[in-house]
């Protein structure tokens, strides 16, 4: 069994000064910051029922959670108070939010050998998602504010099988008048018997 764990913090902030006229300018400080915290577990097993029977399992659980906060604000200087103003251009202040996130991924497969050369392998795939987001803020605009808000959710199921079929048959080529059989290595070596591999999904 493997356990990862991850914390991200990251922090910026950016500047840019506007000319509306040639004596008005504007200046817009923006700041965003974003965390995040993840936690993934992950096994697996493998076991001869038999000895041409081996059946194997796997399992992966992903935990994230990310928040956010930001603000965009316009002023006569940089890194200044918000301050209502009709030359303002679109902007937001308190910007908080988050998402979270959840999966399941599991997988089995039966791998039998019933000939020598021959191996077929069915499987299963299960994936299962689920996530939600939130966020906050108050918006601006020239002289007028206005509180705003987000949400958003959901879920997923994906179900995939799959059906492999592989056939290693023995090549037989000839080079420098010496005739050699072996596995097929080559692509484009002449063969009598060669490789076959099916898969269904």
């Amino acid at each position: 069994m493997l356990v990862h764990l991850a914390h991200h913090t990251a922090i910026g902030i950016a500047f840019d000064r506007i000319f509306i006229l040639i004596s008005v300018q504007r200046d817009v400080t923006d700041k965003q910051g974003t965390t995040y915290d993840l936690f993934n577990v992950h096994a697996f097993s493998e076991t001869w029922l038999k000895k041409n029977l081996l059946f194997s399992t796997g399992y992966s659980f992903a935990n994230l959670n990310e928040g956010f906060s930001g603000s965009r604000v316009y002023g006569d200087d940089f890194d200044v108070a918000y301050s209502p103003d009709p030359l303002n251009g679109l902007g937001y202040t308190s910007l908080n939010g988050g998402a979270h996130k959840q999966e399941h991924v599991m997988n089995v497969n039966l791998m039998t050998i019933p000939l020598k050369n021959l191996t077929i392998v069915p499987s299963l795939r299960v994936q299962q998602d689920s996530w939600d987001a939130n966020s906050s803020g108050t918006g601006t605009l020239g002289d007028d504010t206005g509180p705003f808000t987000s949400n958003s959710n959901g879920d997923s199921l994906d179900v995939r099988e799959r059906l492999d079929v592989r056939y290693a048959g023995v090549a037989e080529r000839e080079q420098g008048g010496v005739r050699d059989r072996g596995l097929v290595a080559d692509a484009d070596t002449p063969i009598a018997i060669g490789q076959r591999k099916v898969a269904f999904g």
